[in-house]
């Protein structure tokens, strides 16, 4: 998942990408993509006053991985950042942090996405609708319009429902 952010930034944004941050058990080499892999003690002694930090893990463990560490770093008060391709469409009425919009996304008028989800490319979140937190919309997923998805959802591939849900 950090390859396929990284090339979304570094492809689509003026982010400089100063380093990967992972804890020290997983590290197997000190760079990746050419760029320094810190373990997160060593990240954590930095100054965070210039920083805007992202963070990209998948969906593993039902995207509690992501919350741990969203919440991690947002109580030790670190920006994070959301990614908007520049060809999605988001006509959202609010949006949290460290969100990742990919490429042919729309998100439909009226629409509240919380904080640290992911929507893989050609995803559609239709009108009125609440998205909570750490949730994850597979590629082609589409949710109707006035639903309430609350947190650490996962939609499949291709996955759609109708409108009006309520799905926690």
């Amino acid at each position: 998942m950090a390859e396929v952010v990284y090339y979304y930034f570094k492809e689509f944004t003026d982010y400089e990408i100063s380093c990967f941050v992972s804890e020290k058990k997983y590290i197997k080499n000190d760079k990746l993509k050419n760029i320094r892999v810190l373990p997160l003690e060593k990240f954590l002694k930095l100054n965070k006053n210039n920083l805007k930090i992202f963070i990209a893990i998948g969906y593993s463990d039902l995207n509690k991985k992501r919350e741990f560490f969203f919440n991690f770093f947002k109580d030790r008060k670190y920006k994070l950042t959301n990614f908007i391709h520049p060809n999605a469409s988001c006509f959202h009425h609010k949006m949290g942090k460290n969100n990742f919009i990919m490429d042919n996304v729309s998100v439909n008028p009226f629409t509240s996405i919380g904080n640290n989800n992911i929507l893989w490319s050609n995803s559609i979140i239709g009108h009125h609708n609440n998205i909570g937190n750490n949730n994850f919309f597979s590629g082609n997923s589409t949710i109707s319009g006035n639903c309430k998805i609350l947190n650490n959802c996962f939609f499949g591939v291709n996955s759609s429902t109708k409108d009006g849900l309520h799905i926690n």
